[in-house]
């Protein structure tokens, strides 16, 4: 057996109520021994789903789905069916059908909304099997209630928890609380706040006769609360009531199963959890303007984790659902139309930005009659991301200024296609200014046109947006600039990512390259450091680069931990730390998370999480209590060149208040411009840190 079938068996049972602790898997396995038919049943289906999906060669990130769908079948059997050889044998066709239906389900429902498969094939395939079974096996049923533990109403909810296991005791029910809690307790808020209001509007709709059913089924309201509430949105108020809508409608849906299955004996299951949840994930990415929840279909996540990366996303500038995009042009343009524009910029194409060049306030010289009167006609036009250009034009003549060619909105362009249904749009260019062509592949920087006055362009003006699609006119998609310095009235600032307003000047900073080089880490690249604590052993640690299928960029560490980062000729930034404990690599991850390389830039803040700090037990309990759904750090940075030695010093101040006082790390790297990070200082109270880079290279 692989050693990655206990993790991702374990990963099945966790997935059921969307958490990953491999420790939550363990205690749900175990409580589902509490009635061995159960059990044994859906350890059998987890066992073969998983490896079904292993064997079929089906995609990573599919096993713990395909794993928690078949492991549902197995249990769903496991509590009608008693143990038997035919049982056994059901039991592995369904689990295996499962794997193979959840991936088919998982590509058409992406393919056709970016929508998640949750737990369809489990409905679909137990529905199948039950109805096979009913041949030649003999129902023994399954009492819910068992001992009560806590009285009503909690027995109720722990009862409904127990149930998601088809283990309808509140003995289970406890287990599967316990682990929501042990990996997140806004989720747990949500379980309880699903099934009080869900429960509530079943038996008022269903009769007082249906509370039974609502216990059995009440699993419905939770995991709809917390699907919609805190992994597939940014938990907030709008995400909240957008839950408890989904609860309202999976009631009415398990209120109608309820009746509509009675008569073919048989529940309902999940499909009340399925279908609202699906619908109101449809319902609110059909949105065109930018109210209501915050959606991370594409990654979701623990409700702790969305919220850290929404508030690292803010403090950096942006909207954590935006993709970072440098600036297309040289030198200082200003912004004619921002997003939610005045004239263009609306509904679903909301989200773009226009740029022209204005000197002395004026965007053209001379009275500007001519298109050559605009400063900016005929200027480079510069590619803002690393792709592969889809499709392009530049055969259109540019408009005289004040006309318009409205039968060709975006005029000559330029489409570059990034990753997925992602693409970015350069419009309005010059007529046959193009240097590139279809199926070309372009880099961040690299001149690809020049900006012009075509198709629905009143006078020069370039057009930038990244879209869902690869048809012209697809909906827009929020994005930022990256490391630019932006100028807004009297201000000029340097910002880490911006969505600038109408009337904002934009530029990036100037950069010789060298920082950049010191810092850059390509796949392959491993750095080795000796480390030590205070007094302590020096010990021999290694961090290393690589690229994930996807494309992501992660470094990580010789314990398990990891993190993603991007890196362009401007910034190189870290985010998404994932793995174990390590603190020689968080504190790495704090004094050179997010850096500027270019070097006029000297001051710069971030708010990197607050679990990076290497914190005593006690300290770490503390700003669990006092921040219960995790916190940021103020970190605050300044660099300057030794000339003396030779290197950068980037220092960092890193602090987070908690109980009237305030906890600080200090961190202090050189920065090599061969070797990069040579030396690497650290301290918090009495405790310091001490890293000495050893050795750094490519792995062949």
């Amino acid at each position: 057996m692989s050693k990655h079938a206990v993790p991702g068996i374990l990963g099945g049972y966790a997935a059921v109520v969307f958490v990953e602790h491999p420790a939550a898997g363990a205690l749900f396995c175990a409580a589902t021994f509490l009635h061995p038919a159960v059990g044994v049943a859906g350890l059998l289906a987890a066992i073969i789903g998983w490896g079904t999906a292993r064997w079929s060669g089906l995609p990573s990130h599919l096993h713990r789905i395909c794993a928690c769908n078949a492991l549902l079948v197995g249990l769903s059997l496991g509590a009608v069916y008693p143990l038997s050889a035919a049982l056994a044998a059901l039991v592995v066709t369904a689990a295996a059908m499962a794997a193979w239906l959840t991936a088919v389900l998982a590509d058409m429902l992406w393919r056709i909304g970016r929508l998640p498969p949750l737990s369809l094939a489990f409905v679909l395939v137990a529905f199948a099997a039950n109805f096979a079974a009913q041949a030649n096996l003999h129902a023994m049923g399954l009492a819910a209630g068992g001992a009560d533990l806590v009285g009503a109403p909690w027995d109720g909810f722990l009862t409904a928890l127990g149930s998601a296991f088809f283990s309808p005791y509140p003995a289970v029910g406890l287990a599967v609380l316990a682990g929501i809690l042990l990996s997140s307790r806004y989720l747990a808020l949500l379980a309880v706040t699903g099934y009080i209001f869900g429960h509530l509007l079943f038996v008022f709709w269903a009769g007082d006769g249906a509370e039974l059913m609502g216990r059995w089924g009440g699993f419905n309201f939770i995991l709809t609360a917390m699907a919609i509430g805190g992994v597939f949105a940014v938990p907030s108020v709008a995400s909240f009531l957008a839950a408890m809508v989904g609860v309202a409608v999976a009631t009415l849906f398990a209120t109608a199963g309820y009746r509509l299955f009675l008569d073919f004996n048989l529940p309902s299951l999940a499909l009340p959890f399925v279908l609202s949840t699906l619908l109101a994930l449809a319902a609110l990415r059909m949105r065109v303007t930018g109210g209501g929840p915050s959606l991370v279909l594409e990654r979701p996540d623990l409700p702790e984790k969305l919220l850290e990366r929404m508030r690292l996303a803010r403090a950096r500038g942006v909207d954590g659902r935006a993709l970072p995009v440098a600036l297309p042009f040289f030198g200082e343009w200003q912004v004619s139309q921002g997003f939610d524009g005045a004239h263009t910029h609306q509904q679903a194409w909301r989200h773009a930005l226009d740029f022209e060049v204005r000197v002395g306030g004026r965007a053209f010289r001379d009275a500007g009659q001519d298109v050559a009167d605009y400063y900016c006609f005929g200027l480079p036009v510069l590619s803002p991301v690393v792709g592969r250009v889809a499709a392009c034009r530049d055969d259109l003549a540019d408009n005289a200024p004040g006309e318009t060619d409205l039968r060709h909105n975006w005029g000559n362009y330029l489409l570059l296609h990034l990753f997925g249904t992602r693409y970015v749009l350069l419009a309005h260019l010059r007529q046959h200014s193009l240097k590139v062509r279809v199926d070309e592949y372009v880099k961040v920087g690299q001149a690809v046109a020049a900006c012009g006055s075509s198709g629905r362009s009143p006078e020069p003006h370039l057009h930038l947006h990244v879209q869902d699609g690869e048809a012209l006119g697809s909906p827009t998609l929020p994005f930022c600039l990256s490391c630019v310095i932006v100028s807004a009235g009297a201000e000029r600032k340097f910002h880490l990512t911006s969505v600038p307003r109408t009337g904002d000047g934009v530029e990036t900073p100037a950069n010789e390259g060298k920082l950049a080089r010191a810092l850059h880490l390509p796949a392959g690249k491993t750095l080795s450091y000796r480390v030590r604590c205070g007094d302590s052993v020096w010990q021999n640690r290694e961090l290393a680069c690589g690229v994930s299928l996807l494309g992501q960029r992660y470094l990580s560490s010789d314990r398990g931990a990891a993190a993603t980062y991007e890196e362009n000729d401007s910034l190189q930034a870290f985010y998404d730390r994932i793995g174990g404990r390590d603190e020689f690599f968080d504190i790495w991850l704090l004094a050179l998370g997010v850096t500027p390389v270019g070097e006029t830039v000297h001051v710069w803040e971030d708010a990197p999480p607050a679990r990076l700090l290497p914190l005593s037990l006690l300290e770490r309990v503390a700003v669990s209590v006092f921040h219960p759904v995790g916190a940021s750090l103020k970190s605050t940075y300044q660099r300057n060149w030794d000339q003396k030695a030779g290197r950068w010093r980037q220092s960092g101040q890193h602090a987070i208040g908690l109980a009237g006082r305030e906890i600080s790390l200090r961190t202090e790297a050189e920065i090599d411009p061969v070797g990069g990070c040579a030396v690497l200082t650290a301290r918090i109270g009495k405790r310091n840190w001490r890293a000495e880079l050893l050795a750094s290279g490519l792995d062949p």
